[in-house]
This record gives C-alpha cells, sequence and structure tokens, in this order.
C-alpha cells in the first residue's frame, strides 16, 4: 500500500524529518496554524488521516478542512477515516474471510486473476471465541458435560498436595521443544512447591495443564472445520495475518504483539490507527493509537479500501490531577474513573484524558482505563503518548533507533504530551441502583442442597460463579499477582473454596501465565480451583458450562438470587448463566476473596472470610497482599524479558500461518 495518494492537494508538506532525511512525513501541524495547535490529540490523528488519504473522491478536502474546523463542525458534519489497520475476531473473521474467497471465485469465474484479491488495508484476524469451559478446576476430577447436570460416574479426585512427577509428551506444536518438565509433592498442609510442568502448546509452566489441553481439545473437534478454513485462507491471501487459536484475546494481542503505535511504510511515517470488530479494541487508546470497535460490514468496507465514515465527535476532556492513595489498587482508579464518566454522560462521544495526573499513570492503568469502554459508553478513550509510553515500549522490546524516530515524528506533528509544554491544553467539548425487589420476609431465605456427599445451604447472594479473566478491565499484572498472593496467603491460612462454585482464570494471553507461575503463585491459584483453562474468550461471552444439576433445582425452586462475580467489564443479568441473575464486576484479588467468602453478602471489615487450620477466623485484611510484596513480586516477574518471551512465543506459533 502508497502511504501517499497519487495527486493528493497536500503534497507540499511532505518534509523528511529532522536529523532522518530518509524518513518522511505529512507535516499536517503547519496547515491550520492554531486551529491546529487547540485541536484534541485524538482530532489530530483523525486530521493526519485525511490529509494523507486525500484523493478528491473517497476523502476530500473539504473532509480534511472539516476536521480542521472541529470547534465548530462537531456533531454537525461526516466525515471520513481510513485506519492503518484492521482487526478482526473470529465472530466476524470467518464471514469476512469467506466473502473474500468468494470474490476470488467470482473474479475466476469472469476469467480475471483470483490473486489480486486481498485486503487492501493490513488485517490481522485472532482465532480468540471459541473456547468453551468444558473442563474447570483439576481436569481429571469434572470430565466434560454439555447436557448439563451432573457427572452420572463417581470421578476420582486428585490433589495437588500430592502430585505425582510425570512428563508431557510432545504433540509437534510449533516451537515445542520436546517432553517437558515435572511436578512433586508438596512438603506439608497450605504449602505447594513451585515445580510446574510445561505446558507444551505454550512452553509456559502451568502446574495442572491437563485442563488446558483437554479444553483445547474440544475446542479443535468443535471448530475443526474453521481452523482448516482459517489456516487456507493464511496461505492464500496477502496483507492479512491469522493468530491461531489459543494464543490470546484479539484486543490483548492487539496491544501486546500488533501495535506499531506508528508506521513505517517505505520509509514514510503515519500514526497508527485501528478499527476491529471486538468491542475492547479501544484497549489500544491506552497506547496512544486511536481505535475502536465497528461492526463486521464496515469491517469489511474498510479492508477493501474504503473509508470509515463517522460523525465528527464531541470529545470530552477528562482531567486527572494529583495522586493516588498507596492504598488503592489499580483496579479502584479505574472503576472510580469508569463512574464518573458514566455520571458524565459520555456515550457516542471521544473522550481524552489530560492533566498532570496523567504522568501518574501507568501504560497498564490506561490501557485498562481504554478497555473500559463499552461500560461508560464512550466510543474511545484516548491517552496521547509520552514519556511513560516510550519507556513502557523501551521494556517490552521496541527497537531504540525506532522509539528515536517514533518521538521524533510524534513531536513534529504535535502528538506527543509533555507535562511541560508551553503550548497548553487542547480545548473539549465539556470537560441509581438497582434491586431485585425481593420481598422482606424472603431475603433471608435458605435452601440446603446435597453435592458431591456433602449439605450446602444456598441463599440470596450466594456466589456460583467466579471467573479470574486477565483480558479486560483487569489486564494490569500487578492485580493479577495481586490475586495469586492473595490466594497463596490463602491456601496457606487453610481457606477453602466450596466444590460447587464454578471457578476458572482464563488469561489473555500466555504471558499471564508466564508471570503468574514465575512467581509462584500459580499452584495456590489452582489448589482455590482457579486454574488456566485456556486462551479465549469463555465467561465474559457466556461460554461457561451449565451450573450442577443439584445447584441448579436449589437456586430454580428456591427463586434464589445467586451471583456471579468477575474480573471482566459486561455485568448484564444472565450473561453468565440463565439462572444466575446478578453479577458483579471485581478485581481479580476480591473475585478470589469474594469465592473464598461464598456470598457477595459480606462486610471484610467485620465478617471473616472464613476458618482456618486451627478453626480460628481468617479475615480479608489477613491475607490481603501489601503494596511492599506487590512491587516486590512485580518487580522480579514482569520485566522486559516477558514481553521478549511474548513475541519469541507469538512467532512461533505463527508457523500455523506460514505458507
Amino acid at each position: 500500500m502508497d502511504p501517499v495518494r497519487p495527486g493528493s492537494p497536500y503534497q507540499p508538506v511532505i518534509e523528511a524529518l529532522e536529523n532522518y532525511p530518509q524518513k518522511k512525513f505529512y507535516n499536517v501541524s503547519k496547515l491550520g496554524d492554531a486551529k491546529y495547535d487547540t485541536l484534541p490529540y485524538s482530532i489530530r490523528v483523525l486530521f493526519e488521516s485525511s490529509v494523507r488519504n486525500c484523493d478528491g473522491f473517497l476523502v476530500k478536502e473539504t473532509d480534511a478542512m472539516n476536521i480542521l474546523d472541529w470547534k465548530t463542525k462537531q456533531n454537525n458534519v461526516e466525515v471520513p477515516f481510513c485506519p492503518a489497520r484492521v482487526v478482526l475476531q473470529d465472530f466476524t473473521g470467518i464471514p469476512a474471510m469467506v466473502d473474500f474467497a468468494a470474490m476470488r471465485e467470482a473474479v475466476r469465474n469472469a476469467g480475471g486473476d483470483p490473486a489480486k484479491v486481498n485486503p487492501a488495508c493490513p488485517t490481522d484476524l485472532t482465532v480468540d471465541h471459541s473456547l468453551q469451559i468444558d473442563f474447570s478446576k483439576c481436569a481429571i476430577q469434572n470430565a466434560p458435560n454439555p447436557g448439563g447436570g451432573d457427572a452420572q460416574k463417581p470421578v476420582a479426585k486428585l490433589s495437588l498436595l500430592k502430585v505425582q512427577p510425570r512428563k508431557v509428551p510432545c504433540r509437534g506444536q510449533a516451537g515445542c521443544r520436546g517432553p517437558c518438565g515435572s511436578g512433586e509433592a508438596a512438603r506439608s498442609p497450605g504449602q505447594i512447591e513451585n515445580t510446574p510442568i510445561l505446558c507444551p502448546f505454550h512452553l509456559q509452566p502451568v502446574p495442572e495443564p491437563e485442563t488446558v489441553l483437554k479444553n483445547q481439545e474440544m475446542e479443535f473437534g468443535r471448530n475443526r472445520e474453521r481452523l482448516q478454513f482459517f489456516k487456507w485462507s493464511s496461505k492464500v491471501f496477502k496483507n492479512i495475518s491469522i493468530i491461531p487459536p489459543e494464543t490470546g484475546m484479539a484486543h490483548q494481542v492487539n496491544l501486546e504483539y500488533l501495535s506499531r503505535v506508528v508506521f513505517e511504510v517505505k520509509d514514510f511515517l503515519y500514526p497508527d490507527s485501528v478499527v476491529g470488530t471486538d468491542s475492547h479494541t479501544t484497549m489500544v487508546n491506552g497506547l496512544g493509537i486511536l481505535g475502536w470497535g465497528v461492526g463486521g460490514i464496515e469491517t469489511e468496507a474498510v479492508m477493501l479500501g474504503m473509508p470509515l465514515t463517522l460523525t465528527l465527535p464531541e470529545v470530552v476532556g477528562c482531567e486527572l490531577t494529583g495522586t493516588a492513595s498507596p492504598l488503592a489498587t489499580s483496579i479502584d482508579i479505574v472503576v472510580s474513573i469508569t463512574k464518573h464518566l458514566k455520571q458524565a454522560d459520555v456515550a457516542g462521544k471521544f473522550v481524552e484524558f489530560f492533566g498532570s495526573g496523567v504522568s501518574q499513570l501507568s501504560v497498564a492503568d490506561r490501557t485498562t482505563i481504554a478497555n473500559m469502554c463499552p461500560e461508560y459508553g464512550a466510543i474511545l478513550s484516548f491517552f496521547p503518548v509520552d514519556n511513560v509510553t516510550l519507556k513502557h515500549l523501551k521494556h517490552t522490546g521496541f527497537d531504540k533507533a525506532k522509539l528515536e524516530v517514533m518521538e521524533a515524528y510524534l513531536k513534529a506533528v504535535q502528538l506527543f504530551r509533555s507535562d511541560e509544554s508551553s503550548s497548553g491544553e487542547p480545548e473539549y467539548s465539556q470537560s441509581g441502583v438497582k434491586g431485585f425487589q425481593i420481598a422482606v420476609e424472603k431475603q433471608n431465605d435458605i435452601v440446603p442442597v446435597q453435592y458431591e456427599g456433602n449439605e450446602y445451604k444456598l441463599s440470596h447472594g450466594c456466589i456460583v460463579i467466579a471467573a479470574v479473566i486477565s483480558c479486560t478491565n483487569n489486564c494490569n499484572p500487578s492485580v493479577m499477582l495481586a490475586a495469586g498472593l492473595l490466594a497463596k496467603k490463602a491456601v496457606e491460612a487453610g481457606l477453602v473454596v466450596k466444590p460447587y462454585i464454578r471457578t476458572s482464570l482464563s488469561p489473555g494471553s500466555g504471558m499471564v501465565t508466564h508471570y503468574l507461575s514465575s512467581s509462584g503463585v500459580l499452584p495456590y491459584l489452582s489448589k482455590l480451583g482457579f486454574e488456566v483453562v485456556g486462551y479465549g474468550c469463555s465467561t465474559c461471552v457466556g461460554n461457561t458450562a451449565p451450573l450442577p444439576e443439584a445447584i441448579r433445582n436449589a437456586i430454580k425452586q428456591g427463586d434464589i438470587i445467586a451471583c456471579g462475580v468477575l474480573s471482566g467489564t459486561k455485568n448484564f443479568e444472565g450473561r453468565l448463566c440463565d439462572c444466575v441473575r446478578a453479577n458483579y464486576l471485581a478485581s481479580p484479588p476480591l473475585v478470589v476473596a469474594y469465592a473464598i467468602a461464598g456470598t457477595v453478602r459480606i462486610d471484610f471489615e467485620t465478617e471473616p472470610l472464613g476458618t482456618g487450620f486451627n478453626g480460628e477466623n481468617i479475615y480479608l485484611r489477613d491475607i490481603w497482599p501489601t503494596r511492599k510484596e506487590l512491587h516486590t513480586v512485580e518487580e522480579e516477574c514482569v520485566i522486559s524479558a516477558m514481553f521478549k518471551e511474548l513475541k519469541e512465543k507469538m512467532e512461533a506459533r505463527m508457523v500455523f500461518c506460514s505458507p
């Protein structure tokens, strides 16, 4: 794709980058003078795209001028936008690739060359929505039961405290180095030795990989034809990259592996931007990459070289000042900001963050906030690139020379945010609780239920689904490590999770499994039932196996308000399961804590989570990891080498896609 459109009226502003004479770019900062200087950063990206893609037909000169006049034209005109790339998830990716295959067939039947039919816009397709949780906790404890109900035959139980040494044979996956490690018996109750075996699919240590492998076998069996078609597509189509299943969710991989921040094509520089068919495409805005989710038809149009049309949006400026409390987690900050943005009525608008407080947020914090857009209704939440962004990119393996060029370019076109800037901030457009109507006399109803030979009591607020998910509002490593450290302390104290609760751990990518394992906390999460189930969208999209029949019947017979707790972004009624009416969002450590408590009707300050080995009450404060503990583990385990390893693993897995 030629980055310079022939006949563009803006070619006179093409310049060489200072100190890099071979690098060219459209110096859009020279157009409009003071108007450009006051544009929000996100609108500057739209303007640069319109200037670079102006051909007098699909993108006209008047379109660029309308964007430059954003202050007076917002909400009044439609403008075209040509994103730099497209990201597809498999639900919408499969019809898109079928359409392209059909176009090739039509061209061939008409006597043309079908090989010329390819996406015009660089496209990445992630196979990430086909994972379903058939197995959870320890795989040999629960066989898949797609039809629902309790298993007919008793299944032997395996204690994670008595893991026998064994080896998992290589199954020929790309990059697999052969037979993998082993596990040993733990030395004492409540203590688990960190000697996990190596997952042959991701080359990451996992204490009990049977769950991942068995879920993956079910996934591959159900989706064999789809996956074969994707592999064929990856071989015949140019300008498209297909990320194979069990690699990670589209929005997480988009952030970790696919993001460019600044594109460089034939020594020509321009901002990275993206549209995707996943609502959480907005995650990349935390890296200063303009992007949001759209429908399948709009995405296919972009793949065919057509611009996306949108009403020139309002941009709500959100000023951040001060510093966070040392007792607050990243998710506390995110949820607080989400609450305020909901109250500010930002639906259908851009949100852009500014102020001295922005520099206090890590890139992980920013991407988490940006990823919550579906919750507060904004099109996107944009964090311009600044020194924090560059430092993060350096740690994640970006080449030093590339970073220097990137910084020089972004500063040249005024897309680099600085607290010390003398030019001032851009101008912006503007800088109830539902109950379940349970009668009072029924609010304390209790329904006894027999499960696995024991009697349990279900009541309103009882938790039956607890899912730790690290692909959306909890992709931040610090909160995932906090969940692991809390699990470790809980196991060592003798706390357990009731067996009927559907617990699961679904990492956004293999990198999460890596740092949880290398920090030694993964076996403790597994002991509580939070075992890695696979790498794909599962609980968030309702792909949770049915609850045990006895539990389901008790909930329905007693009209119990059963609850799900998850670290995702959507908490609609019935989202997780038809008999789970109340769903709550929480940080990963709180998901684990609520699972141990077994109910959402608990005051963590005054009520214990449960009793320990010696019968003593254990409170949340007793097992909550300190900030110092967390930072120590984070520094040791979440390091730049992980991002380097991630890229190596991704490239190895991409053998799936090679011709």
